[in-house]
């Protein structure tokens, strides 16, 4: 934290020495932001291994202002895991989570798109569901454990999902599917 505005500042993000430059918006004085950065890691990797990614905060003359390593446990797409995206909303980050298709060839898959019920979080409700080898299922946040209820934000950041899913796997939107557990039961009607 500083008295004073940070400003054309970047953060370079390094895997073996393969550098990704991103630009940071301006951070107002004594406050913090949260900002996505893109981590690109070789093929190579496997299921759960580590990697560390080297973090460097530089202002615009290229001046270092703080470096970091942070190491990442590095997930499969074909088996369960979790996906950000930046939301229309308010440019924050969210996440949902996915149990991908056990069949990594398949054309036109089918969507289920399962909203959570209270006190639980995306990441566990797709945990509930085993693989399915005709489509993806597919499991918004709603901001939170609790949410907005599945209205509001929480309405809006499910159909992004929802949006941002069928682009990334190409599903077939004849074969879109909408589920709900208890309070996403409750969702399932808001959507």
């Amino acid at each position: 934290a500083q008295n004073k505005w940070l400003k054309n500042a970047s953060i370079v993000c390094e895997v073996n020495k393969k550098e990704i430059n991103v630009n940071i918006p301006s951070i107002s004085p004594m406050s913090i932001r949260k900002v996505p950065f893109k981590v690109d890691y070789p093929n190579s990797v496997i299921d759960n291994e580590k990697v560390n990614v080297l973090l460097t905060l530089k202002n615009i003359e290229g001046k270092i202002l703080s470096t970091d390593t942070i190491s990442l446990n590095v997930k499969s797409r074909y088996k369960h895991h979790k996906r950000t995206f930046i939301s229309s909303i308010d440019g924050s980050v969210q996440y949902y989570s996915v149990a991908p298709s056990s069949n990594p060839n398949i054309e036109n898959p089918a969507m289920f798109l399962s909203v959570h019920g209270a006190s639980v979080e995306a990441v566990n409700q797709a945990n509930a569901y085993d693989q399915k080898d005709w489509g993806h299922l597919v499991a918004p946040t709603n901001r939170r454990p609790y949410g907005f209820a599945w209205e509001n934000w929480g309405r809006i950041d499910a159909l992004e999902v929802l949006n941002h899913a069928e682009q990334l796997f190409k599903t077939d939107p004849m074969r879109t599917y909408l589920t709900g557990h208890s309070m996403g039961g409750h969702g399932t009607w808001q959507l």
